[in-house]
């Protein structure tokens, strides 16, 4: 490339021509020009932007002042108005009081024209003169008296009436008058008499035409071309105007005039609105304070805001000299500053034209200018540097052309060829001058040339790389193939200049080519040899040769379905778009699973080969009946590349014939086999059959199964198995058959037809087997499964579901039923002292006397132990006839239960077993036991109540009857069963907030003589989210009942440990002892003292703090809880006996425990000034207390009375509801 085509040149290229007269070009080619202008726009738009920015907020400022002074100045005049108003309407209140004692002499009319004629003072303020009107509205008195005022009805007047009613003075608004017509205004006050109620007004009246007390108003203009207005919002009149001609006319109707629409709706201030008569005005209104009226100052804005106008004139004549000075200024410097630029611009123009030589630029500023001028130079330095780069670079690579062993050529912009390395021109054996432009052409191959050409263009037009193989003419004289791959040129500013073309000489792999089209024929024909079906993938499933099996599968019956016409022509296709499930037809589900599986895994190279077995039914035979088909799936791995051969051989006539083996060793199964042809005639049967019904082969072969016939089924039992036969082929069930001796037994029968090649049935094949066993396990199970081993009788599961159809029937039938719960006394002492033999003996004697005193359709069943359930059905309608039965039978199954048993025991096995006489009566022989038996008795009619309902009641009543001294029979009490709920859902209760976390404890204090706080009590408190706070009264024994005292007590100790610990950290609590209660259950569990170490260790608490509290009802054994005692003690925790005084423990026990305190029993506490007896054990448990150096605590302290008493008693530690109840710790 030349060095005039980098830099310069394109200096050149835009600076060249001549100089354009036209503005913009001039201002496209200048920089400086470009700079001017911007530096004056700039100017130009700060400084008119801040004129128009203090224009606009000095316009705002002045219109504001303006406004303000407008409106004081129509204040001013209002309060003018108001004081004029004012001041006549202070004047005929004087003259008022002045008319009472005329109106109220007999001459009133005249006295009050007296009164009139004498005000000449109030005659000049109204110069439409005076009247009076009395207490009826009609004028009296009035002057000038030529107005004929006088005996006029002035009662339709409002203002005149409302004056009369409410004794308060008015303005009445402009109205025209009734006699004269004139426009007037009047003032009216009330005349009042000495007790202050209203006897006639005094009314002056103002004509408005007529000179009046607004002339001082309307006599002057405001401004040149503004004025003021009274207003009358109410009559929505103009009342005084300085345009006279407006007095008494219509204000403009809403919507005309902004401002006005404001005042009317209550406004007052100014605004500027374009009035009615399209004028744009400054209007400032104001309220009189004597009557509803408004002074408004109008004044058009052209007038109104004259200064405005002229402060903006000046600040745009200002604002002009600035932006000529500014811009002169501005293109002064810029001109200075840019002169540099302007000559290095011409300099490099020059070096562009070669006037110059290419040289550095001379840098006379240290500014931008400077640094652009020596960027120039370092670009000139660049350029010198690209260009013999370029130079280098372009005979090397002709270097490196030459030099490769492929053909190398390239291609100008009009597609013909510039170059050709060494290579290709040994390789033609031409000259670069023969093979330039289109020569080269000339050693192409005639077939070849057109589709060279072809391509070559194609792609040169469009830009892209391309490739071709083509025959060019060898030196040699003969023409070899070449590969020839295209690219296009871009230079360095990515515009294309060319192509450029490498090729390659594979005539070599072309005749390797031809050799491997005669193997794969050698190789198709193969392929085709084989009978299976047989198709080659590649490593993606693409299938790539097939054989004629395989495409004959689109000839042939429809194995493959309807993708059978895809098969003639499946090259290129994916294989399992053929083969869905990976195989040639559908199979079950498994094999389909299988043969994608092996097939991908082959493909993957997890493994070599796969084998594949499976049953087609796709193919059906001539006769048109679904017969199923053996094939082999075969899946191999190529050995010289990716992919796999698969294929699919028929190999149902071997599968048939390994069934055939098989079946012949089925037939000697143990299972009888029986055939018989399509009459039904035995043609063959097996050992197995021989052995099972003790008829030979001799025997059976020739006769029809009914050889077998038991009787016990009908012919309808037969026709249907045929029918199903006929329909579907097969039938199995159970049938009874019947012994060559005669023997009826049951058996499991399977009977298959078998269908000939025409599609009838020619056989039927039977198996059966002996279930007889079966049945009876069958019948022992059901006989475990419903009743009882022992008795006989029903056992629960049976006893329900009678009691279900019990209830549905007394539902459906409205009659009463009875159930009955029947417990043995005192069993358990016979079977402990007698043993189970003689327990058991005595239960089936028990039941049998029971079945034996019911009728034949009630229930006797055993539920489990002792415990029996009678079911009597269907007893009345009537409930108390019903009752009165049930009891009759429940009082004679007492009776005979209450019979002697004769139980026999079994032989005695050692001379040490114990003796039964030690518990039953020396009277009573030992083989005679007698029995009680407690009896519950519910009734029962329709579903109101479940079954488990029943059973529970019957219960219930069974444990009143043992509760009334046994042997006897009760019936249900609904009272009892609630308790019993009630209990049942608090202890399920009790159970779900042990696990919930619902319990809390609560403290209350313990306090010395001085009442100073020394300890608390721990006391468990359960907020039952349904019940809300339940009383520990309720929940404290059941836990006792129930063993849930165990783990709830266990987590008191762990909770309280707890809060010993958190109030460890303050200082006002950390001396107190926490006590807790310990319940005797609790206390006397196996390892109780472990429990308390871990609470204490887990906490981390300070056990000498912590005082276990016990009532006497722990000491039954002194030694044992003595020593358990020790062992407490030894972790470091305290004892104190609660409850003391209400045991029965013996004193002296109280020597051997380490207890640490006695706790008074509240009962006592509470009875201390009432009861000596109570003051008397108080003294001395204190006494005793003292003399065992035990500290004493009273508890249950309420008054102040019971304090002092126990003070004075010795006491020294206390707790009650005096000193606080209990609380959560948090509340401390």
């Amino acid at each position: 490339m030349s060095s005039s085509s980098i830099g310069p040149a394109q200096i050149t290229a835009s600076s060249g021509s001549a100089p354009a007269p036209v503005l913009g070009v001039r201002l496209q080619n200048s920089a400086r020009a470009r700079v001017t202008l911007i530096a004056l726009a700039v100017l130009i738009f700060a400084l008119w932007g801040s004129a128009l920015f203090a224009s606009h907020f000095l316009r705002q400022d002045i219109e504001r002042m303006l406004a303000t002074q407008q409106f004081s100045a129509v204040s001013f005049v209002a309060a003018d108005l108001d004081r004029e108003l004012n001041e006549r309407q202070r004047a005929l209140q004087a003259v008022a009081k002045r008319m009472s004692a005329p109106l109220l002499s007999r001459d009133a009319a005249a006295n009050a024209q007296s009164v009139l004629e004498e005000r000449i003072a109030l005659r000049t303020m109204f110069n439409w003169g005076l009247f009076v009107v009395g207490r009826d509205a009609t004028a009296i008195a009035s002057v000038p008296a030529e107005l004929g005022r006088t005996g006029g009805d002035y009662s339709s007047f409002a203002d005149v009436r409302a004056v009369l009613d409410s004794g308060q003075p008015r303005i009445t608004d402009p109205l025209t008058g009734k006699r004269t017509g004139q426009p007037v205004i009047s003032i009216i006050v009330p005349i009042d008499d000495r007790q202050g109620k209203v006897i006639g007004a005094l009314i002056g009246v103002t004509h408005l035409g007529l000179p009046n007390f607004f002339d001082d108003l309307t006599a002057h203009r405001y401004g040149e071309g503004g004025g003021y207005l009274v207003i009358a919002p109410k009559s929505a009149v103009f009342v005084a105007a300085t345009d006279r001609s407006r007095v008494m006319q219509a204000i403009p109707p809403p919507g005309n005039n902004a401002n006005h629409d404001r005042f009317m709706a209550g406004a007052e201030g100014s605004g500027v609105a374009i009035n009615s008569q399209g004028v744009e005005e400054l209007a400032s209104a104001r309220r009189l304070s004597a009557v509803n009226w408004l002074v408004v100052a109008v004044l058009p804005t052209a007038e109104a805001f004259v200064p405005v106008h002229e402060m903006q004139q000046r600040l745009f004549v200002i604002a002009t000299l600035l932006t000529i000075v500014g811009a002169l200024i501005a293109w002064l410097v810029l001109h200075y500053e840019l002169a540099p630029l302007a000559a290095i611009s011409r300099r490099l123009r020059a070096m562009s034209r070669g006037e110059v030589p290419r040289q550095a630029l001379p840098i006379a500023r240290n500014d931008e200018i400077g640094d652009l001028a020596a960027s120039v130079n370092a670009l000139i330095a660049s350029i010198e540097s690209v260009e013999g780069a370029l130079r280098e670079s372009e005979a090397r690579f002709r270097e490196l052309a030459d030099a490769a062993p492929v053909l190398i050529w390239m291609a100008a912009l009009d597609k013909r060829c510039d170059y050709f390395n060494r290579a290709w021109l040994e390789f033609t054996g031409r000259t670069f001058a023969q093979e330039f432009g289109n020569g080269w052409v000339e050693g192409v191959h005639p077939d070849d040339v057109e589709r060279c050409f072809s391509t070559y263009e194609s792609a040169f037009d469009a830009r892209r790389r391309f490739t071709m193989e083509y025959r060019l003419h060898h030196h040699d004289g003969s023409y070899r193939w070449l590969l020839d791959n295209g690219a296009p040129r871009f230079d360095g500013a990515g515009n294309f200049v060319g192509y450029i073309g490498s090729c390659v000489d594979i005539d070599a792999l072309k005749r390797a080519e031809q050799g491997l089209r005669a193997s794969d024929s050698l190789n198709r024909s193969i392929l085709d040899s084989f009978s299976e079906c047989v198709c080659v993938l590649d490593a993606d499933g693409t299938i790539i040769r097939v054989n004629d099996a395989w495409r004959r599968l689109a000839d042939g019956p429809s194995l493959v379905g309807a993708a059978a016409p895809l098969f003639g022509d499946s090259l290129g296709a994916d294989y399992f778009s053929l083969c869905p499930n990976g195989l040639l037809c559908a199979s079950d589900a498994e094999c389909e699973r299988e043969a994608v599986t092996a097939i991908a895994d082959v493909l993957a190279g997890r493994c070599q080969s796969a084998r594949i077995e499976y049953v087609c039914s796709g193919r059906q035979h001539e006769a048109g009946h679904g017969e199923n088909h053996w094939f082999e799936l075969r899946v191999r791995r190529l050995d010289d590349r990716e992919g796999a051969v698969i294929a699919h051989d028929e190999i149902t006539s071997i599968k048939r014939a390994d069934e055939l083996q098989i079946a012949a060793a089925a037939f000697q199964t143990q299972e009888g086999i029986i055939i018989t042809d399509a009459a039904r005639q035995i043609i063959r049967v097996n050992d197995a059959f021989t052995r099972l019904t003790g008829y030979s082969a001799a025997e059976a072969i020739g006769q029809t199964p009914t050889l077998l016939k038991s009787g016990r089924h009908d012919q309808a039992f037969y026709r249907e198995m045929y029918e199903t036969l006929a329909a579907s082929g097969f039938w199995q069930g159970e049938i009874w058959n019947r012994r060559k001796d005669g023997n009826i037994y049951p058996q499991w029968m399977t009977i298959t037809a078998v269908f000939s090649a025409a599609g009838g049935i020619s056989h039927y094949v039977g198996a059966f087997s002996d279930i007889s066993e079966r049945k009876q396990a069958e019948a022992q199970i059901h006989s475990l499964a419903f009743f009882d081993p022992l008795t006989g009788l029903p056992n629960r599961r049976l006893l329900r579901d009678r009691l279900a159809q019990a209830l549905a029937a007394s539902a459906r039938h409205g009659r009463w039923s009875a159930l009955m719960f029947l417990d043995l006394d005192h069993f358990k002492l016979l079977n402990d002292t007698r043993g189970h033999e003689i327990g058991d003996q005595l239960l089936s004697e028990v039941a049998r006397r029971l079945d034996d005193g019911v009728r034949e359709g009630d229930t006797v069943a055993r539920l489990g132990g002792d415990e029996f359930i009678v079911m009597l059905e269907d007893l009345d309608s009537e409930p108390d006839r019903a009752a009165n039965k049930a009891e009759a039978v429940a009082e004679k199954l007492r009776l005979s239960i209450a019979q002697p048993f004769l139980l026999r025991a079994p032989p005695r096995q050692s001379a040490d077993a114990p003796s039964a006489a030690a518990t039953l009566s020396a009277a009573v022989p030992e083989d005679i036991y007698h029995c009680t038996c407690s009896i519950g008795l519910t009734l029962f009619q329709g579903n109101e109540a479940s079954i488990d309902d029943l059973l529970r009641h019957a219960d219930v009543a069974m444990y009143q009857a043992k509760a009334a001294s046994r042997n006897t029979v009760r019936f249900f009490d609904p009272q009892m069963q609630a308790a019993l709920d009630a209990r049942t859902r608090l202890e399920a209760g009790l159970r779900r907030a042990i696990a919930q976390g619902e319990l809390r404890l609560h403290y209350q204090w313990q306090v010395n003589a001085d009442g100073l706080p020394i300890g608390v009590e721990a006391l468990a408190r359960w907020q039952d989210p349904e019940r809300g706070m339940v009383s520990p009264a309720e929940f404290i024994p059941l836990a006792e009942e129930t063993g849930l005292i165990i783990p709830l007590g266990e987590w008191a100790l762990r909770e309280a440990c707890r809060q010993l610990v958190v109030w460890s950290a303050a200082p006002a609590m950390r001396a107190l002892c926490v006590s807790v209660n310990v319940s005797r259950r609790q206390f006397r569990q196996a390892g109780f003292a472990d429990v308390v170490r871990r609470a204490v260790t887990g906490a981390g608490a300070d056990p000498a703090r912590l005082k276990l509290e016990l009532t006497e009802s722990v000491l039954d054994d002194v030694d044992a809880i003595a020593a358990s005692m020790r062992d407490i003690g030894a972790i470091g925790v305290g004892f104190s006996l609660d409850d003391f005084g209400t045991g029965y423990s013996s004193l002296s026990c109280l020597r051997h425990l380490p207890l640490d305190q006695l706790k008074i029993d509240q009962s006592f506490v509470r009875g201390l000034g009432s009861d000596d007896d109570s003051a008397a054990i108080v003294r001395a448990v204190i006494a005793l207390g003292q003399g065992l150096g035990l500290e004493v605590i009273a508890e249950g302290v309420e008054t102040e009375a019971q304090y002092r008493l126990l003070v004075e008693y010795g006491c020294t530690a206390f707790q009650g509801y005096l000193f606080g109840r209990p609380q959560a710790a948090e509340n401390f």
